[in-house]
């Protein structure tokens, strides 16, 4: 039942679903795919900070200096998925908004169990930088 999946959630996640929804994987992905934005230890641990927020309000507005142009040049820029200089000159405040910006591509928060579909309104196509610099 649905109880007994946030209960078991709560349990396991130190009582909240945002502990037990792959933030170490999605960590992992996208060091593998910016290294260099990433391989500060302390943009590492405030970025994980925030994947633990479980605010309602959305995760953007919590970012000091958030930027979705500035977001929007650096991938510009950019030679990937991967890119291994994207990153390179920043100051660990503008590698964290770019941070926060590539966590918001790859993650949405739903209900749910570990069985159920995902709703079709959370199912996003994979995305591409070169969809937001198109709009």
């Amino acid at each position: 039942s649905k109880q007994w999946y946030q209960r078991r959630v709560a349990i396991t996640a130190g009582g909240h679903a945002s502990g037990n929804r792959g933030n170490q994987l999605l960590m992992a992905v996208l060091q593998s795919r910016y290294p260099v934005l990433f391989k500060d230890q302390e943009v590492e641990n405030m970025a994980m900070d925030w994947l633990d927020q479980t605010s309602p309000v959305p995760r953007r507005h919590s970012v000091p200096g958030y930027d979705l142009e500035f977001c929007k040049e650096q991938l510009s820029k950019s030679t990937g998925p991967p890119d291994m200089e994207l990153g390179t000159g920043l100051t660990r405040d503008e590698k964290l908004i770019l941070a926060y910006y590539l966590f918001s591509k790859h993650l949405t928060d739903c209900e749910g169990g570990h069985n159920n579909p995902l709703p079709r309104k959370y199912f996003k196509m994979p995305w591409k930088k070169s969809d937001d610099l198109t709009s």
